[in-house]
Parts: C-alpha cells; sequence; structure tokens
C-alpha cells in the first residue's frame, strides 16, 4: 500500500496539488544463489486512484484518476554487495475531470501509462550491524493522455508526457538479529521531464515545474518474523529553487506492506 501528496508551482504560475494512494500485491520467484550473487524476478498487479487540482487565476480544475495495471520487476544481488533493480509497469487510466467554471467537462476518459526504472548501488559494510548503501537511480514515464470534446463542445487536446526523473542518494542501515533492519535515506532527485502541453479549444497552454531539482530524506524498515515480514518508508521532498520565485515544491509519501514466503 502506498500513499503519496504533493504541492508544486508549475512555470506558469498555477498551483497543483495531488494526492495518491495505491494498492500493488505480487509474487517472487527467488533462483538459487550462483557464485557471483543472487537473481529474483517477481510480477505484480495493482490499482491506484490520484485526486489532483490545478488553479490557475480565476478558476479551479480537478482530476479524479483511477489506474489498474501489472509490472515486472527483476533485482541482482550480488555477492559482493552491488545490486541492480529493474522495474516496469503498463496501467491504463480513467479520469474524470471537472472545472468551477464549466462544471462536468468529461467522465471516464482513458488513457494508458507506461513506466521504468533502473536503480544501482553498492553496500559498504561498516560493521557487524550497519552498512551505507549508495545509490543511482533513472526513471522513465510516458503518458498518452488522448483527445476528446468536453461536455461544452470544446475540443481537448490533452497530449503524450515523458516523465524523466535522476536520482542520487545515500542510505544507512542498521540490521538486526532475525533479519529485520533500518535505515535512513537522503537523495537529490532531478526532474528532467520538461513542459507538458493541453490545448484547450484554440488555446495551447505548456506547463512544466518551477523547481526541478529537490532533496528527499526518508527513514524505513523491514520487520520479519517467521517467513513472514512487514515493510514500511516515510519520506518528505523539498525543493531546491528554481525560476517559480519560491521554493514550494513539497510533497511527502509513505508506504506500508506486508510479504510472506512460501
Amino acid at each position: 500500500m502506498h500513499g503519496f501528496s504533493s504541492r508544486a508551482t508549475l512555470t506558469n504560475g498555477s498551483n497543483l496539488a495531488a494526492n495518491t494512494r495505491s494498492l500493488q500485491i505480487g509474487t517472487d520467484l527467488e533462483f538459487e544463489p550462483g557464485a557471483t550473487g543472487r537473481c529474483v524476478l517477481g510480477l505484480t498487479g495493482q490499482y491506484g486512484n490520484m485526486g489532483s487540482t490545478v488553479t490557475p487565476t480565476g478558476s479551479i480544475g480537478t482530476i479524479n484518476t483511477s489506474a489498474y495495471g501489472i509490472g515486472f520487476y527483476a533485482t541482482w544481488y550480488g555477492n559482493d554487495g552491488t545490486y541492480v533493480d529493474a522495474q516496469s509497469q503498463v496501467n491504463r487510466l480513467s479520469s474524470d475531470i471537472t472545472s468551477s467554471t464549466g462544471g462536468t467537462l468529461a467522465t471516464g476518459r482513458t488513457s494508458m501509462a507506461r513506466a521504468f526504472s533502473v536503480e544501482a548501488g553498492h553496500r559498504v559494510i561498516m560493521g557487524a550491524e550497519s552498512a551505507l548503501v549508495p545509490q543511482v537511480q533513472l526513471s522513465w514515464g510516458g503518458l498518452n493522455g488522448g483527445s476528446f470534446t468536453d461536455s461544452t463542445g470544446t475540443s481537448v487536446n490533452l497530449g503524450n508526457s515523458i516523465s524523466r526523473v535522476a536520482r542520487v542518494g545515500v542510505a544507512y542501515e542498521f540490521a538486526r538479529k532475525g533479519g529485520s533492519k533500518f535505515y535512513a535515506i537522503g537523495n537529490v532527485i532531478h526532474d528532467f521531464s520538461g513542459a507538458s502541453s493541453v490545448t484547450v479549444g484554440a488555446t495551447t497552454t505548456s506547463t512544466a515545474l518551477a523547481n526541478p531539482v529537490l532533496a528527499e530524506i526518508g527513514f524505513g524498515g523491514t520487520w520479519k518474523f517467521g517467513k513472514s515480514e512487514i515493510y514500511g518508508e516515510a519520506n518528505l521532498r523539498q525543493a531546491l529553487g528554481g525560476t517559480g520565485g519560491t521554493a514550494n515544491n513539497t510533497s511527502f509519501g509513505g508506504t506500508l506492506g506486508f510479504r510472506m514466503k512460501f
């Protein structure tokens, strides 16, 4: 189970608020360790809901989106402490769009979203129960927004948006007997996505994050008992300046999950 809430200022002066909730289930296939490490493959199914509000001058627009999809991941754990993790997802989205000036503009608008990420890191042993883990991650996402005619008869083209995000960070892990571990992590994140555009009638509006560089701190852990474990993480992101005048892009999120091995 995942939750995420964010607030941001866009380059056109609009304010964006978004709240996301999702539930994911899946299964792992872990191969026997080899001479250099071991590999884990996994398949997931997920459902999510996101409510977002954009507040430009003089009006408020709201989009409520439900998403269903599948995902795949593969992780390599090297015996020397190096790991590589790749994940991909495909989701079908259904959105309802409303405006404070135009009322309900569209219901059940469908689109497709795709995402892929790869993360690599290396565990540096600091002591019998602790380690530092420098890591880097690259993420890519694509959304085919499509086009439609709203309830007022106006043509709307949501366009295609591409997300490109890089993250560099370091985690401090503390392990306990029985396999449980806890960690703190700090990251610097850069959003290279650029602007996306929406065309309503004859008017095209382009938007991008005013502050694309963010700092993130997080805390999490895994508590193991028998063949089961509970894991979770909480994190906070804050923009580090930018072209929007004030660094008011802030988000916080959390993850809570349960895993059982058979």
